[in-house]
């Protein structure tokens, strides 16, 4: 997150609060057009690289500063046995189970004032860590996809990816799990309050 302030000379004109306030909804309402019809295509299940079929989080491609912070579809059906695999856009977790923290909740405030990040949150539960990103200019051709395999579940643990950043630009990261017995799996975001979804395992 950036921002600049600019400084106007004595007699120069200021912008209103209200002033400033409509160009924002105006740069808000400009990005959410562009974001409407990708977002859409991706709850028909029409996503634009082979192989995707659930995302943590969502974007477009020329939209570069804003995403979608939703599970696409929220709710997942599924084989006792299936492997089930969520594809990452932007920085999220995947998390199933009592997590260690309410969702959005992940900085806490020290007796002396001071905030800290809760680092269990961002850990990776029950999956491998992340791989480092690659350096240098991205690849040509479609984005590289990197799965990460997290094993099995059966709702009695807490079982997370880790805060992960992933990205067409810079490769995509993928998480599977194998569920082992039939239920309902209740999975969230643990950086964004609301975002969430649920696994229907028969």
């Amino acid at each position: 997150m950036t921002g600049s302030i600019v400084v106007k000379n004595k007699d120069d004109k200021v912008p209103s609060a209200s002033d400033v306030d409509k160009a924002a909804q105006s740069e808000k309402d400009a990005l959410v057009s562009k974001l409407v019809g990708p977002y859409n295509d991706a709850k028909a299940g029409k996503f634009p690289l082979p192989g995707i079929t659930n995302v943590v989080g969502y974007g477009a491609q020329d939209v570069q500063n804003a995403s979608i912070n939703e599970m696409i579809p929220a709710t997942v059906k599924a084989k006792v046995g299936q492997k089930v695999a969520w594809t990452m856009i932007a920085f999220h977790t995947l998390s199933f189970g009592k997590t260690p923290i309410e969702p959005g909740k992940f900085l806490t405030k020290a007796p002396d004032g001071a905030w800290h990040l809760n680092e269990q949150a961002f850990a990776p539960v029950g999956f491998p860590p992340a791989p480092q990103g690659p350096s240098g200019p991205p690849a040509a051709g479609p984005p590289p996809v990197k799965t990460l395999d997290g094993g099995t579940y059966d709702g009695n643990a807490f079982k997370s990816s880790g805060g992960v950043g992933s990205d067409p630009e810079s490769g995509l990261l993928q998480y599977t799990v194998t569920f082992t017995k039939a239920g309902s799996y209740p999975f969230v975001c643990l950086v964004h309050p609301k975002m969430g979804g649920v696994v229907q395992v028969s």
